[in-house]
């Protein structure tokens, strides 16, 4: 992963990432997607804003195509958070919500498992502290 287009402040890499939803049902469902690194788990999508985008909801929906294979209509800002990469220094992201309009068959990292979840078993299998934070400012606001 190249990281010489990305942006940084102060030191701190700036990422983006959306909590891709749907109803299925009535019910709310959540996408997660496997950690593409050694430590196991599922987070939902993020990477790093890079610097020909203009907006952190531009790079968010770029990350959540990428290595969720979804699109949709992204909706409000959840908040910002800081916290420490695997390895790789401070980050600082920012997590949107995305109502999934379309699923795709092949994506950028379809190596990748993905895994819609109810919103309980996602905050059992998110292995973020932050994104649980995420995750509930999202329900907050449906």
């Amino acid at each position: 992963m190249s990281r010489e287009n990305q942006r940084y402040n102060g030191g701190s890499r700036q990422t983006a990432g959306c909590i891709p939803y749907r109803y299925k049902n009535g019910e709310l469902e959540l996408l997660l997607v496997a950690c593409n690194n050694s430590s196991k788990g599922w987070v939902f999508p993020k990477g790093g804003w890079e610097t020909h985008e203009m907006s952190k909801k531009e790079g968010a929906m770029r990350e959540t195509y990428e290595e969720a294979g979804v699109r949709g209509n992204i909706g409000s800002e959840l908040g910002t958070w800081s916290y420490k990469g695997n390895g790789s220094g401070d980050h600082v992201c920012t997590m949107f919500a995305l109502l999934v309009t379309e699923e795709l068959d092949s994506w950028p990292e379809d190596q990748r498992e993905r895994a819609w979840m109810s919103v309980e078993d996602a905050r059992v299998a998110c292995k973020n502290w932050w994104m649980k934070e995420a995750l509930d400012q999202l329900i907050e606001r449906l």
